[in-house]
């Protein structure tokens, strides 16, 4: 990210400080602001032309699915191979990749030309348009909020079947029972949460 500002002096980068603030950044660098973690998403996204996700882990990536809602183009890191040492055990940022699908720019993480590539061809407006029309469609398409039903359930089959370990005869029964959580599903453009991180438009 550092590099990539002192690459375009020209442009304004705006960074959200990581890990809720408890990491330090380079202060130095004249056309970066930072900023703290923000509970309102909308603060980040109003300043956002470009969402940069270089991230080397993402188990989903929610800051790329709420920039892309919003007709933000995102540029992320493609997965490290499994054999790469940089890589963990759960993988890198595969869960991302998976569901934007290829409808974003997609760039190794020690590729620098690859991301300074990505953002010029953002600078042409019909390339812009393009990738922003992608972003919005692919989130709109998905389901997410009809998808928690399964992922719910994905988890307590997985609570069950790796169980905490416990010493009473109760160890026997499942540890976990299926909600019976019921969720909304949108209506027409409207999100259910309103006022929330992923109703913002642009």
């Amino acid at each position: 990210f550092c590099e990539l500002a002192l690459r375009f002096p020209e442009k304004k980068f705006l960074g959200v400080r990581p890990y809720y603030n408890r990491i330090n950044v380079p202060e130095h660098i004249p056309n970066i602001e930072w900023i703290n973690v923000q509970d309102d998403i909308r603060t980040v996204l109003q300043r956002t032309r470009v969402m940069l996700v270089p991230s080397q882990y993402e188990s989903w990536g929610r800051v790329a699915f709420e920039a892309m809602y919003n007709g933000i183009p995102v540029v992320h890191t493609k997965p490290y191979d499994r054999n790469d040492s940089r890589a963990r055990k759960s993988g890198s940022s595969e869960g991302m990749q998976e569901w934007i699908q290829g409808t974003q720019q997609a760039c190794a993480y020690d590729k620098f030309d690859e991301w300074v590539a990505a953002i010029q061809a953002l600078d042409n407006p019909a390339t812009y348009t393009e990738y922003s029309k992608k972003a919005y469609d692919r989130t709109y398409e998905m389901d997410i909020f009809n998808d928690f039903i399964k992922v719910e359930k994905k988890l307590v089959d997985y609570a069950n079947m790796y169980p905490a370990p416990v010493t009473t005869t109760a160890a026997a029964a499942p540890l976990v029972t299926q909600p019976s959580l019921q969720l909304r599903a949108p209506v027409g453009n409207v999100m259910p949460f309103r006022g929330g991180r992923f109703s913002l438009r642009r």
